[in-house]
């Protein structure tokens, strides 16, 4: 594996399937696809809106915050099918 390089969201854009999330740091800026439904949480979030109704991830946000876990780091290790696949690495504080 390559050294992990720490980014953060830069921006969104709409897309012919979705949307474009663009990440990267002073040095490197990298964009991946999501779809649709990824790309209007993802700009909620960005926007500190919420939805009516809660998702999936909203769900798992709730829980790992009742228990006091954070997300310490995401690295993501596979493309597969159009699908990304990462590990996540929790810290309870």
């Amino acid at each position: 594996m390559t050294d992990a390089i720490q980014v953060q969201i830069l921006g969104l854009m709409p897309a012919a399937n979705g949307m474009a999330v663009f990440l990267g740091n002073e040095t490197k800026t990298f964009s991946i696809h999501v779809d649709h439904g990824v790309g209007t949480s993802i700009a909620l979030l960005l926007k500190g809106e919420k939805r009516e109704r809660p998702l999936t991830h909203d769900l798992i946000h709730l829980i790992l915050q009742g228990f006091s876990i954070t997300v310490d780091r995401v690295i993501v290790n596979d493309l597969r099918n159009d699908t990304y696949f990462a590990r996540l690495t929790l810290r309870q504080v």
